[in-house]
């Protein structure tokens, strides 16, 4: 349940996504290379600031949203502390679908992929168990994996896509293209 309210506050990232993409991939086909980093810039704020609102909400909220949907008390406490987590999680899934979006508008798919795999299958296998069983978090240590990896994973992210950017707008290391640092 708790993933699922999660979900929700994610929404309006998923239509961020889509026209990060179209965006990316309309300055690519023209050759507007400078524009691509304008286009990211703008939608890493512009969802900053719709997840610092879900931030809040769900932080400040996660017990009684998880009430909207179960009286357990048990249900209701595993969930409301694997929502405190999840609050600062938001962010995090905007610098990833927001980056991947970019580089699948500059005819890279295969980062996503790439990045999908090592966050939902590599990483886990490896930081789930050393988290709930090596550190004895047990249940507690699933949902820490899950803000680790989640973070990381947006870390790679950006510094992949900046450098793919710098190729592209600053080809055999000219600085001289754009004004951007990138």
């Amino acid at each position: 349940m708790a993933t699922r309210i999660e979900q929700i506050l994610l929404l309006p990232v998923l239509g961020l996504n889509i026209a990060t993409l179209t965006i990316v991939a309309q300055h690519n086909g023209a050759r507007l290379f400078e524009r691509i980093f304008d286009t990211v810039g703008a939608a890493l704020r512009y969802g900053g600031l719709v997840m610092a609102a879900g931030t809040i909400v769900l932080f400040l909220g996660a017990g009684h949203l998880m009430g909207l949907f179960t009286d357990d008390a048990a249900v209701v406490g595993i969930g409301t502390y694997y929502l405190r987590i999840a609050a600062f999680l938001l962010y995090s899934y905007v610098i990833l679908y927001v980056n991947v979006a970019a580089l699948q508008g500059m005819k890279e798919p295969g980062y996503g992929l790439a990045i999908g795999m090592l966050r939902q299958i590599v990483l886990p296998l490896v930081v789930f168990p050393l988290l709930s069983r090596f550190f004895h978090l047990e249940l507690k240590g699933i949902w820490w994996g899950i803000f680790i990896i989640n973070w990381f994973a947006a870390a790679l992210t950006v510094l992949y896509t900046r450098g793919r950017l710098r190729k592209i707008l600053y080809p055999a290391g000219r600085r001289d293209r754009l004004h951007h640092d990138i």
